[in-house]
């Protein structure tokens, strides 16, 4: 080490070597936070199996609820969320939702913009408080994160949510066949998916920062193959 790295207070040296390892992270690993866990989240079984393969993978709070579905639950109803987990904020809780929506024709995908409009019009369309959507990139995909106040079923309620796609290369490679990788988790994996999250306007803000970075946490397990 050189005399002038000898010289710095060691307060100083920390805070240097926690900016180069920041810096070191190129935004396609995972992060690993103290008090979280890296869960693995299954995909939905199809009509020619009734198994659930692993195909993501988040970091999770360690002091959040999760609710896997049951391993004899059929999922092939995208309507029914994949995972589910709860914040436990006292007097009400705050819900996260995930869905997939496996598909085999890129043509068949419903836009980020699409999914925006939706909740916004659960919240009361014209009616909603503060509605704005983002550009999102990160773990392979990209789309919007939308945000928004409003009333669902007369309770004032905010909701975050991303939704995400593949680009069309990552697409087109996964409608290769792979060595390693099945028809149906080729098939899981092309899929696009939402997270969304819905609780009182004060707790999801307070709660804003580890929603942000659990949701970023959000990939695939498997790397996506080279398009041949």
């Amino acid at each position: 080490m050189s005399p002038k790295i000898n010289n710095l207070q060691p307060h100083l040296l920390i805070l240097i070597v926690l900016v180069f390892t920041a810096c070191s992270n190129d935004g396609n690993e995972v992060v690993h936070y103290k008090e979280t866990n890296l869960v693995n989240i299954a995909g939905r079984n199809t009509n020619m199996s009734k198994n659930r393969t692993s195909i993501y993978q988040m970091l999770v709070p360690n002091n959040w609820t999760l609710k896997e579905p049951s391993a004899s639950e059929s999922l092939i109803d995208t309507k029914k969320p994949i995972y589910e987990l709860i914040i436990d904020e006292g007097e009400q809780e705050v819900r996260i939702t995930i869905h997939n929506f496996p598909t085999n024709s890129i043509d068949e995908r419903v836009p980020p913009e699409a999914q925006a409009a939706r909740w916004k019009q659960q919240l009361g369309g014209d009616k909603i408080i503060d509605a704005k959507t983002i550009p999102q990139s990160f773990g392979g995909y990209s789309g919007l994160r939308f945000e928004g106040i409003g009333h669902i079923g007369g309770e004032k309620l905010m909701v975050i949510g991303w939704s995400m796609q593949l680009s069309q290369e990552h697409f087109y490679a996964l409608s290769q066949e792979h060595e390693g990788l099945t028809n149906e988790e080729r098939e899981q994996m092309r899929g696009d998916y939402t997270i969304k999250v819905v609780g009182s306007p004060e707790k999801v803000k307070n709660l804003q920062e580890s929603i942000n970075r659990f949701a970023r946490s959000f990939r695939l397990m498997q790397p996506i193959p080279d398009k041949r």
